[in-house]
C-alpha cells in the first residue's frame, strides 16, 4: 500500500485553501520530482485527529494487563492510529514510562510524563507519591524528559474513590502555594501544566494558580473559563468519561447537560481552546468525543476543530504546509455535515506511508 509520491485533492477540513497537496518521500512539497503521483481516494482533508488526553500506557478498556507494559502501549498506539489519529498528548503514564516521540505504528505523541500527586492522594498502581516539598523538583525532571512540553498535575482527587461518579467530591491534593510554586517554575522552563480536575470549586482555585489546561474540569466556572481565556489556556472535558460514565444518567443531569451547552459556548467566546480527548474511553474512541461535544452544545464545525486543526495549533505542531511531515486523513463524506464521517476515513498517510 506504499507509494513514494501521492496527490492530496479535495476540501480542507482546517480552514485553509483548498487545492492540491503533494507528498514525496514523507513530506509535502511544493514541487515533485516524480515523473507521476497516485491520487489520494477521500474528497474531504485533515492533517490528522488530535487526541489531546490520552493514556496510552493503561489498558483502559482491555482484559486488565499490566499498566505500562509494551503491549499495552503497542496496541493503544496501533488503535488510535487506525482511527485517523495523528498527533495526541499522553497526560499520565506510570512512572519511567516513556511513550512521547514519533512512533512508526501510532500518532506522534506528546508525553506528559508520570503522574504528579501525593502519597495515597492518587490511583494505586498507576503513580508514586509525590511530597509537596519534592514536586517542583519532580516535576522540572519530567519535564526535561518530555519531548512535549507538559507536566501532569493530579490537582484533587476523592477521598474514597470508587469511579468517576465520585467526581465532584473530591479534595485538592496541594497547598495552593505549592501548586502556584509549581506553575511558576515549569513555566519559567517553558513547559505547561496540565490540571486533573474533577472536584466542585477545584477548577477556579486551579486556574488562579496559574494552570494552563484543566482535564476533566465538569463544573468550571464560566468567570474561571473567562480568566484562563485571558491567558490563551485549555479545557480538555474529556466527556466519554466524565458524562456519559456517570453524570448522564445522575439526578443532576438535566442541569449538567445545561451547564456544558453554557460553558463550552463561554469557553470559546473567551478564547479558551477546547480539547477533544479520550481519556478512560480508550484509544480509537475520538470520533465519539467529538460527537459528544457537538451534542453538548458545539457546533459541528467547532467540535471538529477541537479534535483536529484547534488541537494541533495549540500543542505547537504544524499541518497542512510545504516542509511538514506528510500526515493526512481523508473522508469521502463531510464530517461537518455528519460528524459520524469521522469513523470511516477513505485514507490515512503517517509520515507519507499509506496504512489505509
Amino acid at each position: 500500500m506504499e507509494r513514494t509520491t501521492w496527490l492530496v485533492r479535495g476540501t480542507r477540513l482546517d480552514g485553509g485553501s483548498d487545492g492540491e497537496l503533494i507528498i514525496e518521500d514523507g513530506c509535502f512539497v511544493e514541487h515533485p520530482t516524480a515523473a507521476a503521483a497516485e491520487v489520494l481516494p477521500g474528497r474531504f482533508v485533515l492533517a490528522g485527529l488530535v487526541d489531546a488526553h490520552a493514556h496510552f500506557a493503561l489498558d483502559v478498556g482491555g482484559p486488565g494487563r499490566p499498566p505500562g507494559s509494551p503491549e499495552v502501549i503497542a496496541d493503544s498506539l496501533r488503535s488510535s492510529l487506525r482511527s485517523g489519529v495523528l498527533l495526541a498528548r499522553d497526560v499520565g503514564a506510570p512512572v519511567g514510562v516513556r511513550v512521547g516521540g514519533d512512533h512508526d505504528d501510532g500518532p506522534r505523541v506528546l508525553a506528559a510524563g508520570r503522574f504528579l500527586a501525593p502519597p495515597n492522594r492518587y490511583l494505586e498502581g498507576l503513580f508514586e507519591g509525590v511530597a509537596p516539598e519534592d514536586l517542583e523538583r519532580v516535576a522540572l525532571s519530567e519535564l526535561a524528559s518530555s519531548d512535549g512540553g507538559w507536566v501532569k498535575l493530579i490537582f484533587d482527587f476523592p477521598e474514597h474513590f470508587v469511579n468517576v461518579s465520585s467526581f465532584g467530591e473530591a479534595t485538592a491534593n496541594y497547598a495552593a502555594e505549592v501548586v502556584r510554586g509549581l506553575c511558576d517554575r515549569v513555566h519559567q522552563a517553558g513547559g505547561r501544566v496540565a490540571a486533573h480536575v474533577s472536584g466542585r470549586g477545584d477548577a477556579e482555585a486551579a486556574v488562579e494558580l496559574g494552570v494552563d489546561s484543566l482535564e476533566h474540569g465538569p463544573d468550571v466556572p464560566i468567570d474561571s473559563l473567562r480568566a484562563l481565556g485571558s491567558r490563551n489556556g485549555a479545557w480538555t472535558p474529556t466527556l466519554l468519561t466524565v458524562w456519559r460514565d456517570g453524570r448522564a444518567h445522575s439526578p443532576t443531569a438535566s442541569w449538567q447537560r445545561g451547564h456544558y451547552r453554557e460553558a463550552l459556548a463561554a469557553a470559546l467566546d473567551a478564547g479558551v481552546t477546547v480539547l477533544a480527548g479520550t481519556d478512560a474511553a480508550g484509544a480509537g474512541t475520538l470520533a465519539e468525543e467529538i460527537a459528544l461535544l457537538a451534542e453538548l452544545g458545539m457546533t459541528p464545525h467547532d467540535a471538529l476543530a477541537a479534535g483536529s486543526s484547534s488541537a494541533r495549533a495549540y500543542l505547537g505542531h504544524p499541518g497542512l504546509v510545504v516542509g511538514a511531515a506528510a500526515d493526512v486523513v481523508t473522508y469521502h463524506d463531510d464530517p461537518r455535515e455528519d460528524l459520524s464521517a469521522l469513523r470511516r476515513p477513505a485514507a490515512i498517510v503517517r509520515r507519507g506511508r499509506r496504512i489505509l
